[in-house]
């Protein structure tokens, strides 16, 4: 059967409960990536590395600051009296590192799909001040102060991974909406607590509340978007993505259609991807294309072949190495949102 037409449209599970759809529940199935490289490709494919024009940017101000690198500092301090100041020139002699992490912004759901990869250049923050001769005496807490005025505190005694301050992004100078000239990634922490245009590292000994957490809850509020404070708030929380779900394709001559998505859970990589083309009564595994393992996205592929014209509910789920399985009632307007993305395709 040749298919001529796809009408997509995003909702949640629970709108296929509502109407009456099979609700199946229980844990996933075991191990059933097939990694077929003869499977069909579409013109279409998630890069396993973003681009810097496509990888996502949200400002606190909406706009990177202007930065003049003669100009720019690094104020390296402790409880506000400045220790040392680090230079661009300083920075950018220094022999960098390259590692590859996805970041994910914390507002990203079905929608709004701000998940992204790339390789980032630099060093970690304790290899830096070695380098630089720095040592700071004590602290608790390290407080971040940007050029656009945002900031925020980490507490050092959960800083299990490495704090990275990075200045090139794929192999070039970081672009502005990325943080020129420096930023910082801290592997497993959502997108919003990883600061750019860095200019202030201050070693503090008290918990730091910003001074925006008000200004942007009374934000979402007035979306009406509800959010987690604490610990879920600041790490990955387990999240399966359809990409781009109005340009789903169809391939082999209108005979199937192809449904391309990304998921990712921090450092608890995703291995298994399933499918469900009737509303959750039966599932399928989707292929994994690219599963590089912790810190990094998952990117599948479901080749899938109606039986007839009609509309049809299609649910996502998945599982990390470590047993977690997507939240299949998770809120659309709840944030960090942790669930498989639903949609509706109409196939005619």
């Amino acid at each position: 059967m040749r298919f001529e037409s796809l009408n997509v449209r995003i909702h949640s599970r629970r709108t296929f409960l509502r109407r009456g759809s099979a609700a199946v529940t229980g844990l996933m199935l075991g191990s059933c990536q097939s990694d077929n490289p003869s499977a069909t490709v579409s013109s279409k494919e998630v890069a396993p590395i973003s681009t810097n024009e496509e990888f996502y940017a949200v400002w606190y101000r909406g706009a990177p600051a202007d930065i003049q690198l003669e100009q720019w500092r690094l104020s390296i301090q402790r409880l506000g009296t400045v220790v040392a100041e680090l230079d661009w020139d300083t920075i950018s002699s220094m022999k960098p590192e390259s590692i590859e992490l996805t970041l994910q912004c914390i507002e990203s759901r079905p929608g709004l799909e701000r998940m992204n990869n790339a390789i980032w250049s630099g060093l970690p923050l304790d290899l830096i001040l070695a380098e630089a001769g720095i040592e700071i005496d004590g602290g608790s807490y390290i407080r971040f102060g940007c050029a656009d005025e945002y900031s925020l505190a980490l507490p050092i005694a959960d800083m299990e991974r490495p704090i990275w301050l990075l200045w090139a992004m794929n192999g070039e100078l970081l672009p502005s909406q990325h943080g020129y000239p420096l930023r910082a990634i801290i592997p497993d922490r959502m997108g919003w607590m990883n600061p750019k245009q860095i200019t202030e590292i201050d070693f503090i000994d008290d918990p730091f509340i910003p001074h925006w957490v008000d200004e942007v809850t009374a934000w979402l509020e007035e979306q009406g978007i509800t959010m987690d404070t604490g610990e879920r708030s600041m790490s990955y929380q387990l999240q399966a993505l359809i990409v781009d779900s109005h340009d789903i394709v169809l391939v082999d001559e209108g005979q199937r259609v192809q449904i391309l998505g990304k998921a990712f859970a921090g450092s608890d990589p995703v291995v298994n991807v399933e499918v469900s083309t009737d509303g959750g009564a039966c599932w399928e595994c989707a292929e994994l294309t690219y599963s590089p393992g912790p810190d990094r996205w998952t990117l599948w592929r479901f080749d899938w072949t109606p039986d007839c014209v009609g509309t049809f509910d299609i649910e996502v789920r998945c599982q990390t190495a470590s047993g977690m399985v997507t939240d299949p009632d998770a809120p659309l307007n709840h944030i960090p949102w942790a669930g498989g993305m639903s949609i509706e395709i109409q196939v005619s």
